[in-house]
């Protein structure tokens, strides 16, 4: 209505003040101021568009950023919350607790690559098999390629570097300088507990038994009988017996992820990443993407991040049918997560893992 009256006005102005012949041209020229007039208020109404769109998308993006802060808080606070209710059940009375304490001192094994300040602690079950393989390729990478055709073999009884770069140790680095970095990156992959157990569980009580006498504590396949042995192991440990920490393979393999890469005096300086390997391609390509800023050769990432991605260790045990069902077994037993809250609750808190939902968590005080 407004651009009609507009029109309307000006055409009736020039016919006044005009001559008739003239029409021709002042018609034009009155096209032309239409279109401008029409253009410009296109354009208006555009950027009034704009504007709403850009709104809308600020509020639409400070609405799911408000969300997802509530949904943390909310999560963080059930942790906390479940924190203090396991800590009351499980530790009722000063120096009487069920929980199995964390950082004690059981084994540390360090892999290093002095050439780009790279360094990792690997735990049995938590990608170690695959980064001790990594490490050894960034350590000699001519030797490296020469010798290893084939990443996933690169295992562990048979590991190209075995003895070369790997120390027991994380003070071994106060003798030596990167050569490329300022400062050493130490990396720690952890995993969730019960994850971790029954991978562990099923390659060492179950896929690789041979040859080993009464292997996992003679409990065959019984997952409950498994538990309760190694909980008294960890329990015995613990209590400062340190004739009791010999290596044993359970040990190595169902032991406290904070029992190892000395973490009592060095948990702040790793930098620590959770492993799942259904996530295996998240963890790979951050630890590539550290490692190119480190230095080291697009060549070598890619050819890392191929043979990874292509192929899965020989033991692994994620997708199995066995590790489906233990896994459902302890999480529909009450007195086996309990079992795992007590061996391992110090890993899920420091680690940063949702931990489990005890039965005691719907009661209350009468």
């Amino acid at each position: 209505m407004r651009i009609d009256f507009i029109s309307m006005s000006v055409t009736t102005f020039i016919q006044r003040r005009f001559h008739f012949g003239q029409l021709p041209f002042l018609t034009f020229l009155v096209a032309c101021l239409l279109c401008a007039i029409i253009y410009l208020q296109l354009q208006r109404v555009k950027q009034q568009h704009q504007t709403i769109n850009q709104r809308v998308d600020f509020l639409r993006h400070r609405e799911d950023s408000a969300f997802e802060k509530t949904q943390d808080f909310i999560k963080r606070n059930q942790e906390h919350y479940k924190m203090v209710i396991y800590e009351e059940k499980f530790c009722p009375h000063n120096g009487s607790c069920d929980l199995i304490k964390p950082f004690i001192h059981y084994e540390s094994r360090q892999m290093l690559a002095p050439s780009y300040g790279v360094s990792a602690c690997v735990i049995y079950k938590n990608f170690s098999t695959v980064l001790t393989s990594i490490i050894c390729y960034l350590y000699d990478i001519l030797r490296y390629q020469e010798k290893v055709k084939e990443m996933m073999k690169d295992t562990y009884n048979h590991r190209l570097c075995m003895k070369d770069n790997e120390y027991h140790s994380f003070n071994i680095r106060d003798r030596m300088t990167p050569k490329t970095a300022e400062k050493w990156t130490n990396y720690l992959i952890v995993r969730e507990p019960l994850e971790r157990f029954i991978s562990g569980f099923v390659n060492k009580c179950i896929l690789d038994v041979v040859n080993r006498d009464k292997p996992c504590y003679g409990c065959d396949e019984n997952i409950t009988c498994v538990m309760e042995k190694q909980y008294q192991s960890l329990k015995t440990m613990s209590n400062n017996n340190k004739a009791a920490r010999k290596h044993t393979v359970e040990d190595a393999h169902f032991g406290p992820q904070s029992w190892h890469c000395e973490l009592r005096a060095h948990y702040l300086d790793y930098k620590i990443l959770q492993y799942s390997p259904a996530k295996t391609e998240e963890l790979l390509e951050e630890l590539l993407t550290d490692f190119e800023e480190f230095g080291v050769p697009l060549s070598v990432t890619d050819d890392i991040r191929e043979q990874v991605l292509g192929g899965k260790t020989f033991h692994a045990t994620f997708d199995t049918p066995e590790r489906i069902h233990y896994t459902k077994v302890v999480e529909e037993s009450p007195y086996l997560k309990e079992l795992l809250v007590k061996m391992f609750y110090y890993d899920y808190v420091f680690f940063d893992f949702p931990l489990p939902v005890l039965e005691i968590d719907k009661t209350s005080d009468s």
